[in-house]
């Protein structure tokens, strides 16, 4: 027995005739990537940006210690105390539905909403000047994007004019002008994101099939490939025919000549003993003198003359089969022998021991390939001489 080889060809056909199982691990994989993206598509219906540049007149004016020159006092890190904010939500929660603006609002204590406010709001100077940039982003739903989409910009106003007053406080003659102002919407995931994780998903699925497919290609029950057979063990294959049995014929005349045996023994993992009827006519039509022995209880019609139940009860005893073999073969021009495998039955090696070939009858994806491994293997050693064939079916 040699190392057992597969060639790429045989595992293509493999996993084609599972393409379903391929096509369900994309679906699959592709929805559990993918899907939550298409759900966020809908839930998560755009990020609503808005901002406001402004120019406060009368900015108060310090002198930098360090270089000593005068700048521009900036006003935007007390805007953004915690204490200024504590002021100002007290407010805004009298003027808007500030759930909506935040889910968790009324959940969470107050440093979480400074949090949230310090995340979502953008307070700063602009360098050396008395401009500041302020902006509001805020992701919405299906459920508060109308509201959202409404008050943005009054939210933003209110916390302007609110830090405004602030400054008031420590130079009354404060003003401030508005110089920039802005709004828009993005989609806050993509379809095109959606897309690249179903894609994504798509794909290892595809990959996990096949890897999943070559595990079980490797360790199928099944026969799954003709060439870890053949590479494996001294037998011959007979297949690509149009009418195998023909082929079968073909095989088995030409042990007969070869050996001078008299008799073939025909097996089956899969207990398909189909070919058989059509076997014997082929005997029969090129003038064999055909005799049967239906060894496998299925009662398998055939032409020929058909041993009786007794006459293959003799055959299947144990030291005994040679004996009968050649008995029922003196009066025969050949002897055709179905029965169970040698991993069924160990006395079927003692028959193909004194018999021209063995012939196994299989099918790929449904023949037992642990009943045909044990069969070759048991059929070689006790029979080495004997050429064994096997026929495939489709």
């Amino acid at each position: 027995m040699n190392g057992t080889t597969y060639t790429v060809k045989e595992f293509v056909i493999y996993v084609l005739k599972k393409w379903w199982a391929v096509l369900l691990a994309v679906i699959l994989l592709a929805a559990i990537l993918g899907g939550p993206k298409l759900v966020g598509k809908a839930e998560n219906r755009a990020t609503i940006i808005t901002s406001q540049i402004i120019y406060l007149e009368n900015n108060a004016k310090i002198v930098d210690q360090n270089t000593n020159i005068q700048k521009y006092e900036d006003y935007s890190e007390m805007w953004m105390r915690n204490t200024s904010l504590a002021i100002f939500f007290k407010g805004a929660a009298q003027s808007f539905d500030m759930p909506k603006f935040y889910a968790d609002w009324g959940k969470e204590d107050l440093e979480d909403q400074f949090k949230w406010f310090k995340k979502q709001m953008i307070c700063k100077t602009l360098p050396n000047t008395a401009k500041y940039e302020f902006q509001l982003t805020l992701p919405t739903d299906a459920e508060n994007y109308d509201y959202i989409h409404a008050n943005a910009q009054k939210f933003l106003q209110a916390y302007i004019e609110y830090s405004v007053q602030l400054a008031q406080k420590e130079a009354p003659e404060i003003r401030y002008t508005v110089l920039n102002s802005s709004y828009h919407e993005t989609v806050a995931d993509g379809g095109s994101s959606a897309m690249k994780y179903l894609l994504l998903g798509g794909v290892l699925g595809g990959f996990l099939a096949v890897f999943v497919l070559g595990v079980m290609f490797l360790a199928s029950r099944k026969i799954v490939s003709k060439n870890m057979l053949l590479s494996s063990f001294a037998v011959d294959s007979i297949d690509h025919a149009a009418q195998p049995d023909y082929d079968v014929f073909c095989y088995i005349t030409a042990q007969l000549r070869k050996s001078g045996k008299k008799a073939a023994v025909l097996s089956s993992s899969i207990h398909n003993y189909g070919l058989a009827a059509a076997l014997a006519q082929r005997f029969e039509k090129n003038g064999y003198r055909l005799a049967v022995a239906d060894l496998t209880g299925q009662s398998v019609q055939t032409s020929g003359k058909a041993l009786s139940k007794e006459e293959c009860a003799a055959i299947a005893v144990p030291g005994k089969a040679s004996e009968a073999i050649a008995d029922y073969t003196s009066q025969a021009d050949c002897l055709l022998i179905l029965a169970k495998t040698p991993a069924e039955d160990a006395v079927v090696s003692e028959m193909m021991e004194a018999s021209a070939c063995g012939v196994f009858l299989e099918t790929v994806y449904k023949s037992n390939r642990a009943i045909v491994e044990r069969s070759l293997a048991a059929a070689h050693a006790y029979a080495p001489k004997t050429p064994v064939g096997i026929a495939w079916s489709k």
